[in-house]
């Protein structure tokens, strides 16, 4: 699911052919960032070692990346002759010096937020199926209002994007909790969660528009992925691990493209191009020291 959703959001970034918005693969992102946030958290000691993981895995890297992409902007500026800090904006301490990143600090909020939950009720009956129903309806609601104030609040980048991937915290800790809560009960849960997804789709088709129909399937999906006890082939395991690489270098490549051959950006052949191309850069960075930044 990583995967998919790390492509969706290529595919956004490129104008390709069949993807006028991000919604559904950010929150896909959102969702497993979550979820195996909470799982690492249940291994934590305590929220402070949790926290401190956290800072390596998102914050260190959104300050390298950050200072990668300003780099870059003032090259660009000075090849074009504008000023060379032109293009700083104070809503760039927030996000970073590129409009993705503000991702990192963002997965970095939501794992935090999602980890003390976990570290809080540890002991307690937190695993329970009324905790888990709580998470959920808490997740839905969350679906419904993120997708009503997107639609109607004019709020600048990258709120609509924060809003959009809000909901993923209590989706998250939803789906790492279904299989302590549940255990041998899980295909009851799998036919609710297709049943869900059933009702989404029809409801997309016949034009309802109470929940964010994308980002609902899109959350049903990745529920019953995630509740479908299965062994990834090794190959899609290794993809999975190039994923927030991708996700981070993919720019940097979307430039060189519509520098080299803009007739490509929006094309299949484009977005294939720039994947595997942050996919091979992502895999090299790894075999080095700098492997924590991707």
């Amino acid at each position: 699911m990583r995967v998919l959703a790390c492509i969706g959001i290529v595919q956004f970034h490129m104008r390709s052919p069949y993807m006028e918005r991000a919604d559904g693969p950010l929150l896909a992102f959102g969702l497993l960032t979550v979820a195996f946030a909470a799982q690492s958290a249940q291994r934590s000691r305590s929220l402070g070692s949790f926290a401190a993981s956290r800072v390596r895995r998102l914050l260190v890297p959104w300050v390298f990346w950050s200072v990668a992409y300003g780099a870059l902007n003032v090259v660009m500026a000075a090849r074009h002759g504008r000023p060379l800090f032109g293009w700083a904006e104070p809503k760039m301490l927030l996000i970073g010096t590129k409009l993705h990143l503000w991702y990192l600090p963002f997965a970095f909020a939501a794992s935090l937020a999602a980890g003390a939950y976990v570290i809080a009720r540890r002991g307690k009956p937190q695993q329970s199926a009324w905790a888990w129903a709580e998470l959920l309806l808490i997740g839905v609601v969350a679906l419904v209002l993120s997708g009503w104030l997107v639609d109607r609040l004019p709020a600048p980048m990258p709120i609509p994007q924060w809003l959009v991937v809000a909901p993923a915290v209590p989706l998250g800790l939803a789906f790492a909790a279904i299989g302590p809560a549940f255990g041998a009960g899980r295909p009851w849960v799998i036919s609710v969660l297709a049943l869900g997804l059933v009702a989404s789709l029809a409801a997309t088709a016949m034009g309802i528009e109470a929940i964010p129909q994308p980002q609902a399937a899109v959350a049903l999906v990745c529920a019953l992925l995630w509740s479908v006890p299965w062994k990834a082939p090794r190959v899609l395991t290794a993809a999975a691990q190039l994923t927030m690489g991708i996700y981070l270098l993919h720019p940097f490549f979307i430039l060189i493209m519509y520098r080299h051959a803009p007739e490509h950006v929006k094309s299949w052949t484009g977005l294939a191009a720039v994947v595997l191309a942050s996919g091979a850069a992502t895999w090299a960075m790894r075999q080095t020291r700098l492997r924590e930044m991707v």
